[in-house]
């Protein structure tokens, strides 16, 4: 059938291009989602892997790792011995799960807060758990004698009370679970 100039689309066959481009979208949009959220699990694993090798440098010089700093004032410096005078790393990274908009006591000006680090040695010695917990009891006794934690894509600290467990997340749950995501070492 031919069509005349002046002729248009029907009604049909705008809302059969419409439904077409909604599949389309519906399909693309949690896809895109998901490979966001895949990209930034990557970076706190390579954020991680750096402040490893850091630590790893540091140790070597000092022969004991840095001290660790109580919330909230990690989370603004993170871990100053990486970064001066010494740089083992030129900047401490951030945490790029953590919401500001929760607050955890921060003020709103802070939007960036530095991923978390837990020197065992010390919390062994001093008998410090965190929070009155065993974190990091366990680990201690298996030769990790630091953690470094991000708070995972569920963007909240995870703590399983009756179980006294930190949960560890795992991409195999869903792409956003519980759990916060932690590297110990050496």
């Amino acid at each position: 059938m031919m069509r005349h100039a002046n002729q248009g689309f029907t009604l049909i066959e705008l809302l059969i291009v419409v439904a077409i481009i909604g599949i389309l979208a519906a399909i693309a949009v949690p896809n895109f989602i998901n490979a966001q959220m895949r990209a930034r699990v990557a970076r706190v694993h390579t954020d991680q892997n750096a402040i490893g090798t850091a630590l790893g440098m540091y140790f070597v010089d000092r022969n004991a790792f840095p001290p660790f700093l109580n919330w909230p004032a990690f989370a603004f410096i993170g871990v100053p011995e990486l970064t001066t005078p010494v740089a083992y790393m030129a900047e401490y990274p951030v945490d790029p799960f953590y919401r500001s908009e929760e607050g955890h006591g921060v003020p709103e000006t802070y939007k960036f807060v530095k991923m978390s680090y837990y020197n065992l040695d010390i919390m062994e010695k001093t008998g410090q758990a965190r929070g009155g917990t065993r974190f990091g009891v366990e680990e201690y006794k298996h030769g990790n004698r630091w953690c470094v934690r991000s708070f995972g894509p569920n963007r909240t600290a995870d703590y399983d009370s009756s179980n006294d467990v930190f949960p560890e997340y795992n991409a195999s749950n869903g792409t956003i679970s519980n759990g916060d995501i932690y590297k110990w070492g050496p």
